[in-house]
């Protein structure tokens, strides 16, 4: 195994997603990626000028760009070689896309436990991953909530 491709969201989960990363990549000898997808930005209308909404559409994207090298820098620090990627103005479709060209021999994403009425309306990124996905994908699971399920 060559290439793993961690989707990273910044979630609560994006600790055990490093985690797991770390795991497979040491014990597979293995590169990984961290790919964060930035979904298309909404059209904004208003009055007055567009400069300031795309300036502010730049500063996130730096700050966002600036968290994933930090996590970048983690899994550097602890030996594992890692490549950082950000994809503004992304869908589910590109993301899948770059896991193909990436080669990725696997995908590491996380899972949220969100309600039926969610997921029927919104979907679940989890789940369409695993519908398009080329190749085997780890799903890490949400830290449990105490009480739940025990």
């Amino acid at each position: 195994m060559n290439t793993i491709v961690t989707l990273i969201d910044f979630s609560g989960l994006t600790p055990k997603l490093i985690e797991q990363s770390e795991r497979y990549a040491k014990a597979l000898a293995s590169r990984v990626i961290l790919l964060h997808i930035l979904p298309i930005e909404p059209v904004m209308m208003g009055m007055g000028d567009a400069f300031p909404a795309q300036q502010s559409r730049r500063d996130f994207l730096e700050a966002d760009y600036q968290s994933l090298s930090g996590l970048g820098d983690m899994l550097r620090k602890v030996g594992v070689n890692v490549l950082i990627e950000q994809l503004p103005d992304a869908d589910m479709r590109m993301a899948l896309d770059e896991c193909e060209r990436w080669n990725a021999d696997l995908i590491i994403v996380g899972a949220h436990h969100h309600s039926i009425v969610y997921n029927w309306f919104v979907g679940s990124f989890t789940c369409e991953v695993l519908k398009g996905a080329h190749c085997p994908v780890l799903v890490v699971p949400p830290i449990p909530v105490r009480g739940m399920g025990q």
